[in-house]
């Protein structure tokens, strides 16, 4: 999927979504391994690794050419498959294949494909394209179907390969990594998005692996488009609740021990003592912290505001509405 996709209406025929570009097999720096749902829209390749080479299954259906080129074209289709590679982080912009129809017809297409890891960061998109190779000789021929050279007469579903974890959004003292809850035995809920864990020195987020779907989303660079949109407001969302979840872990700490036991829960209360208690003097401010822990609703509206402001949440809001007026 691009970062920002614009809707296009071509005057031939044109199948958006004709072709199914997948993976069936895949191995990192010669050794093979065993891919996490291979023929999904994204999969994971991991980070640990130097080179890699997959083995790509792109499904072309002999109907589908028949449907875009003239009648007289079809024993010999002049037509060709391209599979793209965009790398947004890197922005390597590659052709990976390019494969002329086969004389005999046949509707998949196995084509290998090797990476370089120092080429690539975060994720790597795959498309594949059915593009006519030849002018028609007779244009008029097929009034409705493409005569051109070189134009594109039906795509895929972008392949996402995953590289990355995604970057830390919370502070330098909290640790994100990919889980699948449905396997996660501390997951409150196998459909929750998120979980914080604050039982170790370290707090880590855990993002649901489950969610396969949205991770090209999370993980994406881009700047505008819807994708950027949603990706800031669902990442406002998951900040918002673990500043809450922190600040709350530490005010806690703070009333039965007095003191913060971890790095992690000093940094908190050095970024978060003076925003909730701008009035204060510093050395007033912690008391003033185990005090509204007793009173946790006004703790809690307090700290609401101050995200909603920080987060820019409305105006968040107000970008990915403008994206569909």
């Amino acid at each position: 999927m691009k970062q920002s996709r614009e809707q296009r209406f071509y005057p031939w025929a044109y199948e958006d979504h004709g072709l199914r570009l997948r993976v069936l097999g895949a191995s990192l720096d010669d050794r093979p391994v065993e891919l996490v749902e291979p023929h999904a829209n994204s999969v994971e390749l991991g980070t640990n690794w130097a080179h890699a080479t997959l083995e790509l299954e792109l499904r072309a259906p002999g109907r589908l050419v028949r449907r875009l080129v003239a009648k007289h074209e079809r024993d010999s289709p002049p037509v060709a498959v391209l599979i793209t590679l965009r790398c947004p982080r890197t922005h390597l912009r590659r052709r990976v294949a390019l494969q002329a129809w086969p004389s005999t017809e046949g509707e998949r297409f196995g084509i290998p494909l090797a990476l370089v890891r120092d080429e690539l960061a975060g994720l790597v998109e795959l498309d594949a394209h059915l593009i006519r190779t030849a002018p028609a000789a007779d244009p008029s021929a097929g009034a409705r179907v493409a005569s051109l050279a070189g134009t594109r007469l039906a795509g895929s579903r972008t392949l996402t390969l995953l590289l990355d974890q995604p970057e830390v959004r919370a502070g330098n003292y909290l640790d994100v990594h990919y889980r699948r809850f449905s396997d996660d035995p501390g997951a409150p809920n196998a459909s929750a998005l998120y979980r914080l864990e604050l039982e170790g020195e370290t707090p880590i987020l855990y993002l649901n692996a489950d969610h396969e779907s949205l991770r090209p989303t999370l993980d994406s660079k881009g700047t505008r488009g819807p994708r950027a949109r949603v990706r800031d407001l669902v990442f406002e969302r998951i900040a918002s609740s673990v500043w809450t979840q922190l600040v709350l872990r530490v005010s806690a700490r703070l009333v039965d021990d007095g003191e913060p036991a971890y790095d992690w829960e000093r940094a908190v209360l050095d970024q978060w003592l003076p925003r909730l208690y701008p009035e204060r003097r510093a050395e007033e401010r912690q008391s003033c912290l185990e005090r509204d822990f007793q009173d946790l609703p006004m703790l809690l509206a307090r700290l609401d505001a101050i995200l909603q402001v920080e987060g820019k949440l409305a105006a968040l809001a107000a970008k990915l509405t403008g994206e569909f007026s």
